[in-house]
């Protein structure tokens, strides 16, 4: 009987221990493993420095383009005609330019892709920057339609016309280039 008691004196001294020491952890703070830094949310921002840099590159390689199309004495006008063959091989050049322009805007803004910036500019020139994007597209556009006419090569039909349209929407590009002075 005696060692029957010490049994369930030593039990009962057991589950005491377990029920104290159950109380101690919980009234202790949990530590909860620290998420690595990619299962960390990591918001994505960006400067307006790194938008205004993907403008003035946009910016100098059309300039460039324009230097050569004024020094041509090209226009639109000139490229419609059937003697602007020179003006119509530029304006095919601005057709993949006006392309390229149009990719690298969606690639800024493209998450995981080469480029990519931000998903949205700051908002100081979120506006501005959709502008540009809005231009670029209608540029790219207007080259698209341009050269789906067979204005490369011809100025018959509607070329007249898809190439003053096509210059029109390159001189709003530039202009959009120009409201950018203060960023760049």
């Amino acid at each position: 009987m005696l060692a029957c008691m010490k049994t369930r004196s030593a039990f009962l001294a057991l589950a005491a221990a377990v029920v104290l020491l159950s109380g101690c952890s919980a009234s202790e703070p949990s530590t909860a493993p620290t998420p690595t830094p990619s299962e960390q949310q990591v918001e994505e921002t960006s400067t307006v420095a790194q938008w205004a840099s993907l403008i003035a590159q946009q910016k100098a390689t059309w300039e460039e383009w324009e230097a050569d199309w004024d020094a041509a004495s090209c226009s639109g006008i000139v490229a419609g005609s059937e003697s602007g063959a020179m003006c119509r091989i530029r304006m095919m050049s601005a057709m993949y330019q006006a392309q390229t322009t149009a990719i690298e805007y969606e690639l800024a803004t493209g998450p995981g892709k080469k480029g990519f910036i931000a998903e949205q500019p700051p908002a100081e020139i979120a506006s501005l920057f959709a502008e540009t994007v809005d231009a670029s597209a209608a540029a790219r556009d207007a080259g698209m339609a341009w050269d789906a006419a067979g204005c490369t090569t011809s100025a018959a039909g509607d070329c007249p016309t898809l190439s003053v349209t096509f210059d029109r929407a390159i001189g709003d590009l530039m202009s959009e280039f120009d409201a950018w002075a203060p960023y760049l």
